[in-house]
């Protein structure tokens, strides 16, 4: 049986080839582009980083099946630590 690190390691390695996967469909992009942001920007903009951060959550939710997810949840609270939730887990 997997010790709990082992378990949160092969995770955190499930998340990072998900996010390098949507990394290669945007490699970079315009932010004023509906394909690169078709959720929108939320009212407020804090940096260059949040709107990468939008961008690539955003991107995974809409890729979500080629990428091998059920489905993301992108809408977390501003305070939340994470941007995005795979709650339905891999395909």
């Amino acid at each position: 049986m997997p010790s709990e690190t082992q378990i949160i390691k092969a995770e955190l390695e499930d998340v990072k080839s998900v996010f390098l996967e949507t990394v290669k469909i945007l490699p970079s992009f315009n932010i004023t582009d509906k394909k690169v942001l078709p959720y929108g920007l939320k009212p407020h903009t804090r940096s260059v980083s949040w709107i990468v951060e939008q961008a690539i959550t955003q991107q995974a939710k809409y890729h979500a099946k080629p990428l091998g997810l059920d489905d993301i949840d992108i809408n977390m609270p501003d305070t939340c630590l994470h941007g995005l939730r795979d709650y339905k887990g891999r395909a």
